[in-house]
């Protein structure tokens, strides 16, 4: 039994592929080449399905997505990223024809500043040094899921 993280993203989707005991086997960020959104979507989502079947992910968990209040937030919900996101949980978690779960943001990283979820992640997983932005966010769903974080 393997198991997907996914932190989904407008430009960039991260992933953690995860082992029956929640080793990481690998991570990254998908990056969609369409200007139009939806092909975007779309284009990412069948990147994610070739990973799942590449790597016999049987499990899939995804961050669900939530307006936090404060400026950012409101500028999120103004550009229409939260609509976007929405769309693509829902999208994603039904293309990839695996059982999927959302996870809330506010129970596996609460309100932390991404510097010290990136912190954390890397002092507990140092092989996921090289870890950037969405994927460091998919381990993170990856550890809390396992108790680590």
């Amino acid at each position: 039994m393997r198991r997907i993280t996914i932190d989904p993203g407008v430009n960039g989707t991260g992933y953690a592929i995860w082992d029956k005991r929640w080793k990481l086997i690998s991570y990254g960020i998908i990056r969609g080449k369409s200007k139009n959104w939806e092909k975007r979507m779309v284009e990412i989502s069948k990147r994610l399905k070739t990973l799942v079947g590449k790597c016999r992910v049987t499990t899939g968990y995804i961050e669900k997505p939530k307006k936090f209040q404060g400026v950012f937030g409101g500028m999120v919900a103004d550009r229409g990223d939260l609509v976007k996101l929405s769309m693509f949980v829902g999208f994603c978690s039904g293309f990839l024809m695996i059982p999927m779960e959302t996870v809330e943001v506010i129970k596996w990283k609460g309100q932390l500043p991404k510097d010290i979820v990136e912190k954390r992640v890397k002092k507990l997983l140092p092989e996921a040094e090289d870890a950037k932005s969405h994927a460091i966010d998919a381990i993170g769903i990856g550890l809390y899921l396992s108790g680590r974080f």
